[in-house]
């Protein structure tokens, strides 16, 4: 640097108005501080904080400048890794709920403007904790990163997915002339998620269930348009999984059900509310009862008996299931053995396991649980 002047490394990111601001700057008050981008010998431009000071003779005449800069690189990745993390998801790089929100607020200002309409998509993977849960959360990681690409892939220009958090995902078309279109985008998703995903050896073949809603006609502001789809998301999980449906008024009704079932449902093992039924099975020839069927049944602190239809499906999408299953594998071995205490002989209690439709049997010798061969793997999987 002997004998070269500070330009030698310049970055080239500066234009001519902001040196001569700086050396206008420097002139008249003998100082200056800011920040710099410059260049390292080898090239790499980097930020820096500058502060030039100006040294002056006796008389009050310029005769050197002192510049002291220290190296901002890390702080500057500091901070752009916060503005990335405020706006984005970390595991699949979508935009998050936060910016999703304020792309939709602006979209909602235009429509409202134009009297158009626009479309929110509310996405859900069917059965991705079960996936998760048996493979781990390393697979469910890999898995949400091939959804979001096949999501990201078929949308169109302007149209935006965001990762609303676990295995949600919120669609926003900004420009629709109908609900047509939004059929149209809806299919197109469930389409790229027909070809099965390759994870660690295991094909899996993943559906999704979707929500729509449209404004302004079922909501004019983003809130009530994610809520209203979150809602006809849940009808298409009720309805069978991998399709799609619209928001309608009587919609309301049911999510303020799944919404109380859910925050009831935790706490419903601890709290002694559920109970079985035990339907007979009868030998036809004798007339003896040689076994009988373990119906769940759910006394709700406010909705009443429930069955099993009313909040099985909100048990396992909110991890809930496995809980239930291992009361339902104890209370049935507990009755057992009280039976056959009191004089009763031994007989085979079965339930139906919701996943593949087999008898699965559940028995007891004595006070201790044992596993028949019976059990489909599916329930051993849910019950160990």
């Amino acid at each position: 640097m002997l004998g070269q002047l500070p330009t030698v490394l310049s970055s080239g990111r500066h234009n001519k108005e902001f040196y001569d601001t700086l050396w206008a700057v420097l002139n008249e008050q003998g100082q200056w501080q800011g920040e710099v981008w410059n260049r390292r010998k080898n090239g790499e431009v980097y930020p820096e904080w500058l502060a030039i000071n100006a040294v002056r003779s006796p008389a009050g005449e310029v005769t050197h400048y002192v510049a002291i800069f220290s190296d901002q690189s890390e702080r500057k990745a500091a901070d752009e890794r916060i503005q990335f993390l405020a706006h984005f998801d970390v595991l699949t790089g979508l935009p998050n709920r936060g910016h999703l929100q304020d792309r939709a607020l602006l979209a909602i200002q235009n429509a409202s403007h134009d009297n158009g309409k626009l479309g929110v998509l509310l996405l859900d993977l069917d059965r991705f904790k079960t996936i998760n849960e048996s493979l781990g959360h390393a697979a469910g990681d890999i898995l949400l990163k091939i959804a979001s690409e096949r999501i990201r892939r078929v949308l169109g220009a302007g149209e935006v997915v965001a990762r609303q958090g676990g295995d949600e995902f919120l669609v926003l078309l900004p420009l629709i002339n109908d609900a047509a279109d939004a059929v149209h985008v809806a299919e197109r998703i469930l389409a790229e998620f027909a070809a099965p995903i390759d994870v660690y050896s295991h094909s899996l073949a993943i559906t999704a269930s979707i929500g729509i809603s449209l404004f302004p006609d079922d909501g004019r502001d983003f809130d009530t348009l994610v809520r209203n789809a979150d809602a006809a998301m849940y009808h298409a999980k009720s309805s069978g999984r991998n399709n799609y449906k619209f928001y309608t008024a009587d919609l309301n009704a049911r999510a303020r059900e799944i919404l109380a079932i859910e925050s009831q449902l935790r706490h419903a093992v601890d709290r002694r509310e559920f109970v079985l039924h035990y339907q007979p099975q009868v030998e036809m020839c004798s007339g003896n009862i040689i076994g009988a069927e373990a119906l769940i049944r759910w006394n709700h602190p406010t909705l009443g008996l429930l069955g099993p239809v009313h909040f099985i499906d909100v048990a396992e999408e909110r991890g809930h299931i496995v809980q239930i299953g291992n009361w339902v594998i104890r209370e049935a071995c507990r009755q057992i053995a009280e039976w056959h205490a009191k004089g009763l002989p031994l007989m085979t209690v079965g339930s139906t396991c919701r996943r593949c439709s087999s008898g699965t049997r559940i028995w007891s010798a004595c006070c201790a649980m044992r596993w028949p061969s019976t059990v489909c793997r599916a329930a051993a999987s849910t019950w160990k």
